[in-house]
């Protein structure tokens, strides 16, 4: 066989190999084309629908190109690359004799057998120049590039075609949005162009718990303006559903208005005018500070003698006139501390200069209290007083002190520092209650009861007393005949607070003036510890002692003891009687039985 042949076949070979990468190529660029398309679309769609609507951040939609490399990379191998065969002789072969039926595997023969296959081949080589010269014969009529169907690419072309066209025409109809689009995807922070254009009026608040907001915002007049809004709201905590709103166009300009009232929780809002959306801002609710732990150090008046006690609770009950010095532990940090404190208070009264009030190391008033005068009470007025207290640097913790002398009701009036706003929050009331110190109690044991008495009688006391809070001294008050009153130490209870004791009282020794038929009125006065001795002084029964003579005593005595002789007849007689009636009651009983 001539070389030319040899070359005619191998050219008809290599041409379909070529034609077959061209199907390649083209199908492959066609798919590529449809799945980039596909890729623009989703972008546009997630970051048009999604992303921007949402707010979210551009620089999120940064990960939808890498996304997209990834796509594109896998649609490029396995749609296009991969099918891409390198020329084999043998394998166009096959494929032309796949679609060949009649060559009758010539053609594969002729491919396999030339070159070192016939040299190394045990086949005669008359018998291989035979069959290669037949199997150019029958292969020289065929057209080994009609096996490439190009037809089967008709429809794949025809899609590719009209969604590229599409993607044109919109890419120029929505030239702002594509580009838009891809300065986004490249991370730029901008928005995509809209019908209306929402202007910000308000953005982020602080307001106080409970307070309200008025959310505003205006439509671009040189676009579209619509009747109405929407603002979405949700809790900034968590990530609950937005809640939707209406907001109201003013009558005059395109400013839209929403009054969020009582607001108790940190909001999330955003302003949504038309197909525009604002931005999302945050409203802070600033809560009222509380107290976290409290040490109340309580300083007992000097009298009582008692060591100085605490107290953790803001509602308390302390004896009349003890200092109250609170230390309290509050959050978040404030800067500022008002006490309001309604009680009992001198109209007059100069707050101290550190701003305690009538605290500790007031001399003038302790002198004012060893000098106590009944008409003091009456100068005190009911009203409220404002003390700011002492607040630590940190803002944690504040302290201020009282002196308890009537009951008062106190409430803080806090200033927050965190929001910067200095927000006042009145917190809820408390009380400090006061125990009144008691008069103090006496009961005259003996003598029992008045009585009579020669000039040298010397007659024996006995007395019970006692304080809540401890005995100052007794005295013996005696007079005669109702003249002016006399007063005997007799006892220094030294603050106990209960004790009998017994005084024995040398009548004549006292009243040297003292004779027949005259009469001693005695009693006994104690006080306690307490500086107002006048009010809390206790006088016991008054005992009244006639004074007889010799004689007359005599007699009295002598009357007296019949007397108990008589009562101590009758009684004896009244138990005889009873005896008697016992025991006949008792036969009377047996019979019946």
């Amino acid at each position: 066989m001539s070389e030319s042949n040899n070359q005619t076949i191998e050219q008809k070979l290599k041409d379909t190999w070529r034609q077959d990468r061209r199907f390649c190529h083209v199908r492959g660029l066609s798919r590529f084309l449809l799945w980039a398309v596909a890729m623009v679309v989703i972008d546009f769609i997630v970051d048009w629908g999604i992303l921007a609507k949402t707010g979210t951040s551009a620089k999120v939609a940064i990960l939808l190109p890498v996304v997209n490399v990834v796509v594109l990379l896998w649609v490029l191998w396995h749609e296009w690359l991969r099918h891409l065969r390198p020329y084999k002789p043998l394998l166009v072969a096959l494929d032309v004799e796949n679609e060949n039926p009649n060559l009758s595997s010539l053609l594969v023969s002729y491919t396999q057998l030339q070159g070192e296959a016939v040299a190394s081949s045990d086949i005669s080589r008359d018998l291989i120049e035979a069959m290669r010269s037949e199997a150019v014969t029958r292969a020289r009529p065929i057209n080994f590039r009609e096996i490439i169907d190009f037809g089967q690419l008709k429809k794949l072309l025809g899609v590719t075609v009209v969604i590229v066209l599409f993607f044109g025409i919109a890419s120029i109809t929505w030239q702002d949005h594509v580009k838009t689009l891809f300065q986004r995807l490249a991370g730029a922070e901008i928005e995509y162009p809209t019908q209306t254009d929402v202007l910000e009026i308000t953005t982020d608040f602080t307001v106080r718990t409970g307070g309200s907001v008025e959310v505003s915002a205006g439509a671009n007049e040189t676009k579209v303006v619509p009747a109405a809004g929407r603002v979405f709201t949700r809790f900034a905590e968590g990530d609950g559903e937005w809640k939707a709103l209406p907001l109201k166009k003013d009558r005059d300009g395109a400013v839209y208005r929403r009054e969020l009232k009582d607001l108790t929780r940190d909001l999330l809002y955003y302003v949504e005018l038309g197909d525009d959306r604002g931005e999302t801002y945050r409203i802070k609710v600033v809560h009222s500070p509380r107290v976290v732990a409290a040490n109340l150090q309580l300083t007992y008046p000097d009298y009582m003698k008692r060591d100085a006690g605490s107290s953790d609770q803001l509602n308390l009950e302390v004896p009349a006139g003890t200092t109250v010095a609170w230390n309290v532990s509050c959050s978040p940090p404030i800067n500022k501390l008002v006490v309001l404190a309604t009680g009992k208070f001198p109209p007059e009264e100069e707050e101290d200069a550190d701003g305690e009030g009538d605290g500790e190391g007031d001399e003038e008033s302790d002198d004012e209290d060893e000098d106590f005068d009944e008409d003091d009470e009456e100068e005190l007025v009911e009203r409220t007083k404002e003390i700011e207290a002492e607040v630590a640097p940190d803002g944690k913790s504040f302290r201020f002190t009282l002196t308890a002398d009537n009951e008062i009701k106190y409430s803080f009036r806090w200033t927050e520092r965190a929001s910067g706003q200095n927000f006042q929050f009145d917190d809820v009331q408390s009380t400090v209650r006061v125990i009144r110190d008691a008069v103090p109690e006496i009961e005259l044991l003996q003598p029992q009861a008045g009585g009579v008495a020669t000039v040298d009688k010397k007659l024996e006391i006995k007395v019970r007393a006692s304080d809540d809070n401890g005995l100052a001294k007794a005295w013996l008050v005696y007079s005669l005949d109702g003249s002016d009153e006399q007063r005997i130490e007799i006892h220094d209870f030294l603050g106990v607070p209960a004790q009998e004791f017994s005084y024995t009282w040398d009548i004549k020794k006292s009243i040297p003036e003292l004779e027949p038929n005259r009469r001693v009125h005695v009693s006994i006065e104690l006080v306690d510890l307490h500086p107002n001795s006048l009010e809390h002084t206790r006088r016991s029964v008054e005992r009244q002692i006639g004074i007889l003579g010799k004689d007359d005593y005599l007699q009295w005595y002598l009357e007296q003891l019949a007397a108990q002789h008589d009562e101590i007849r009758r009684a004896r007689d009244a138990e005889k009687t009873s005896s008697e009636r016992v025991k006949e009651l008792k036969i009377q009983e047996g019979e019946v039985r």
